[in-house]
């Protein structure tokens, strides 16, 4: 209802819901798109946004390359005292 009455007034309006976890940034990029259907444009949010995004998945694929690195190496840590043990 608050929508329909501010949309009413030509006013624009932005609402984010908390029926489930959100970054942030997430909740943020949804106010620059209800924004943007009242034609509020927002450029220098959205390069902002995508330059964000961007960085965070090098991050995350980094973490992910690290991650398995270091599960290679404590395997092959596991494999060398299996190997001292069984030798003895």
């Amino acid at each position: 209802m608050y929508r329909l009455y501010c949309k009413r007034q030509r006013i624009p309006v932005a609402l984010v819901s908390g029926d489930e976890v959100k970054s942030p940034v997430d909740v943020l990029r949804g106010f620059a798109q209800d924004l943007a259907y009242d034609g509020v444009k927002l450029p220098d949010f959205a390069k902002t946004h995508d330059r964000y995004r961007a960085i965070q998945a090098r991050v995350e694929e980094q973490a992910r390359k690290d991650a398995r690195g270091k599960a290679a190496d404590l395997a092959g840590k596991t494999a060398v005292k299996t190997a001292e043990a069984a030798t003895g």
